[in-house]
């Protein structure tokens, strides 16, 4: 077989497997799927998609792909290694991935660099000039006799741009004449004229001085990871470490999605959170800016939180996921932090997404990390410097982007997460690839009692069932996370419960029904004295009206200095009306110390409304592309195509050999309303695509000769007996 011609027949001839290979090696050809191969080949030779490509080059690859592009077109195996000085069998490997790729096409002894790939190593590829027209036979030996300020000059060009700026370049110099060390190069011929104000240093000097194409410190492989043994009790230790931090992160989440639920933060014009907000919520949480950042983009990403009119607002999505087992909320953390598309520690601030070059490479960033991270034995130290060195090696073109920190912000992720404890990788860092937690990592078990303590807090020791957490959290607050949860109780918290229609014995019922202990005197005094306080005054609409049973609290409403700006005037005794709603109302009566309760028209007690909640939004995911099944189907489109095209051939054949030989044929074409028509008759001519019969019987329109598309053609059968006349169906 010929070897193709162009970059569209070479696609065009890979099989299943080479194609599959080529879609999971560029995933971006396949979004949105290609309609045939002809469109796939298009689309990878465009400018974008080659630089998406390049970006994904390991060093030894990239090395390759310069080379080619500073080599004449087509290069071959030959070429490279007499200007790389690498061994041709390490060439035709690495040729073999780019082919690969989709950057490079044509056999070991004709490559063809894509022409955007070309391109994209910029005008000196490699930094090197062209290939000279007139070579220096020995470019060492005259290096040799050059001075230190000649070498200077050379070495400043030798790595690229390999042009420098020389006045009057081209007039003719001698060693006799020269004054300078730029002249005493160009009459040694180390330097050449490029035109009149511009020097250039020959291909064959650059390689002379830089003593090759690539810099000494290039690796044909990557960095070898350095593991010394570790004890079995080291790695143990940092396996309940990292399980203990994953909790924490389980734990750090559902805090963070409950606070914002409580506060229904203001999103800024900009978006993302003001700056109060974040530093109220950092305090509240005990997190760093950095932390906070990180959680609020995991949320967001699981569709547990969502900013809308200019709020952020907690979904339904959040409770589904407290209902969960720890270990399946810690495997959703971990999927959502591995998949989303934005860097959140390079964002102004939480929910502010705005442009930086990580986003959209964060993924793939990750999943790199996370690879060398499980080549770490588990309980050894975690090396930060050798994991930047190796993902360097394998993505060079991503150094722009400072590696060092971005490798530092994945580790105290990995940290936040578990995967990482004590310094050293945990075995959870595995289960953040496949999503298998090892079952003796067990998270602990959910809790549904509480203990009770007389300073009016209450203990959970673990996790705590999805029923009793809602309820503990609605009748107190959360005073400090850990291993352990403290919640405290208070007049405020215990009136949140009051305000959902439960009553005081209700209360002490359910904590006598939830505790390991006796529900402790001084608890059950401020679930009595709150209880009684509340609902000693009655809110309605009027704008909205006060029944107040204590003149002293009616004196204390009147007589408030912002009692005008809520319309309040008494009417009567014990009754007061306001211009104000009732639930501006209760919020400033609260403020004051009292303790109100909401009424309805018919004088019934209004009860708090749940937290609500906003409907969770589907999350659009990246659409999967299976590499494998689009390459199947794109080979099945290409061989019915190929098909069609052999049969199209064999019909051309047969209706220009009868037109040779004057010979009839059947003919059944389609007509102009999609009828399928017959007759009898002989080809004339073909011509553009079209044939034109002169036909034994006339068409219905009366015509004996007619012009058909070839593509409206269905079957042509020659004639090798006395024509039979046709008819129309």
């Amino acid at each position: 077989m010929r070897p193709p011609r162009t970059f569209g027949e070479a696609v065009r001839r890979l099989d299943e497997a080479g194609l599959a290979r080529l879609l999971a090696l560029r995933p971006d050809l396949g979004v949105p799927a290609p309609a045939d191969l002809a469109e796939l080949a298009t689309r990878a030779a465009t400018a974008t998609s080659v630089q998406r490509a390049l970006e994904r080059l390991d060093v030894a690859q990239r090395l390759t792909a310069e080379a080619l592009a500073a080599s004449a077109d087509p290069a071959t195996i030959a070429d490279l290694a007499a200007l790389t000085g690498r061994a041709p069998d390490w060439l035709a490997a690495r040729a073999a991935e780019l082919r690969a790729r989709g950057l490079l096409w044509g056999a070991d002894d004709a490559l063809h660099l894509l022409r955007e790939a070309r391109l994209a190593f910029g005008h000196w590829p490699g930094g090197l000039a062209g290939p000279s027209e007139r070579p220096l036979p020995d470019p060492a030996a005259v290096l040799a006799d050059t001075d230190p300020d000649e070498r200077a000059v050379l070495e400043r060009l030798a790595w690229g741009p390999p042009t420098g700026a020389l006045r009057q370049a081209d007039r003719p110099v001698t060693l006799a004449s020269a004054r300078t060390p730029v002249e005493r190069l160009l009459a040694r011929g180390l330097l050449r004229p490029l035109d009149a104000d511009t020097v250039i240093v020959p291909r064959e000097v650059a390689l002379a001085v830089r003593g090759g194409f690539a810099r000494p410190e290039v690796r044909d492989t990557p960095p070898p990871v350095e593991a010394p043994p570790v004890e079995p009790a080291r790695a143990r230790r940092v396996d309940r470490a990292a399980l203990g931090a994953a909790y924490a992160c389980v734990q750090e989440v559902d805090a963070l999605i409950d606070e914002l639920g409580r506060m229904r933060p203001v999103l800024l014009r900009a978006g993302g959170l003001g700056a109060s907000d974040t530093s109220a919520l950092g305090r509240r949480l005990g997190v760093a800016p950095d932390a906070l950042a990180r959680g609020v983009a995991v949320a967001e990403r699981l569709g547990m939180i969502r900013a809308h009119g200019g709020r952020v607002e907690v979904t339904t999505a959040y409770d589904a996921w407290l209902a969960r087992p720890g270990r399946e909320r810690w495997l959703e953390i971990v999927g959502a932090w591995r998949e989303q598309e934005r860097w959140p520690q390079r964002e102004p601030r939480p929910l502010q997404h705005e442009p930086h070059p990580l986003h959209g490479r964060a993924p793939e960033l990750r999943a790199l990390a996370l690879a060398e991270l499980v080549g770490v034995p588990v309980g050894a130290e975690v090396d930060r410097a050798a994991l930047t060195a190796r993902i360097g090696w394998q993505r060079p073109a991503w150094q722009a982007l400072g590696l060092a920190d971005v490798v530092n912000e994945f580790a105290a992720d990995a940290a936040w997460l578990g995967l990482i404890a004590l310094g050293g990788r945990g075995r959870l860092a595995g289960a953040a690839i496949d999503g298998r937690v090892p079952n003796d990592l067990e998270f602990p078990e959910p809790v549904d009692t509480l203990i009770l303590q007389a300073d009016l807090t209450a203990v959970a020791a673990g996790p705590v069932q999805h029923e009793v957490l809602e309820v503990i959290r609605l009748l107190a607050d959360v005073e400090s996370r850990g291993a352990a949860t403290v919640f405290r109780f208070s007049p405020a918290s215990v009136r949140r419960g009051l305000d959902r229609g439960w009553s005081a014995e209700q209360i002490t019922d359910w904590l006598a029904t939830h505790s390991e202990t006796e529900v402790p005197q001084p608890l059950r005094y401020l679930i009595t004295d709150a209880a009684r306080r509340h609902g000693t005054i009655r809110v309605a609409n009027a704008g909205s009206w006060l029944r107040v049973d204590d003149p002293a609290q009616a004196a204390l409403v009147t007589a408030h200095p912002r009692a005008a700006e809520f319309g309040v005037r008494q009417v009567a005794p014990g009754v007061i009306i306001a211009a104000a709603e009732a639930d501006e109302l209760v919020d400033w009566l609260r403020d004051l110390g009292l303790s109100p309760a909401a009424e309805g028209p018919g004088g019934t007690a209004l009860l708090a409304p749940a937290p609500v909640r906003a409907r969770a939004g589907a999350a659009a995911p990246a659409p999967a592309v299976d590499p494998a099944l689009l390459a199947e189907r794109l080979t099945e489109q290409a061989e019915r195509a190929a098909h069609a095209e052999r049969g199209a051939a064999r019909l051309r054949e047969s209706l220009s050999a009868a037109a040779r030989a004057g010979t009839g044929v059947d003919l059944t074409w389609v007509d102009a309303g999609g009828a399928l028509s017959r007759r009898t008759g002989v080809p004339l001519e073909l011509a553009a695509g079209q044939v034109r019969v002169r036909l034994d019987e006339p068409t219905d329109a009366g015509s004996r000769e007619i012009w058909l598309a070839l593509g409206r053609i269905r079957n042509v059968d020659a004639i090798t007996t006395a024509p039979t006349r046709g008819s129309s169906h």
